[in-house]
């Protein structure tokens, strides 16, 4: 939970509202780095919403694995929207 909040702002997001926010940023731009960056970015939401949504019926081996992939995407979003210079208190 706290690598959600960190990721997002929130330890309960709206994970269909972030991602189509994503959406819309790569359908409303003609530059092709922005559309692979968002992407990026909705793989990760639709990642981290995955285990989110799974946690309770994880394994504690799954769940170490589902930590570490969790704070992958968490650098990867977070690092990816600083390029753009947009906080994920933003969203």
């Amino acid at each position: 939970m706290d690598l959600i909040e960190e990721t997002y702002g929130d330890r309960h997001p709206d994970f269909e509202s972030i991602q189509k926010q994503f959406e819309l940023i790569g359908q409303e731009t003609d530059k092709e780095e922005i559309r692979k960056d968002t992407n990026v970015l909705i793989a990760g939401v639709q990642a981290i919403k995955n285990t989110y949504e799974d946690w309770d019926e994880l394994s504690d081996f799954e769940r170490e694995k589902a930590i570490g992939a969790v704070g992958r995407m968490k650098n990867l979003t977070k690092s990816t929207l600083k390029k753009y210079d947009v906080s994920a208190k933003a969203l």
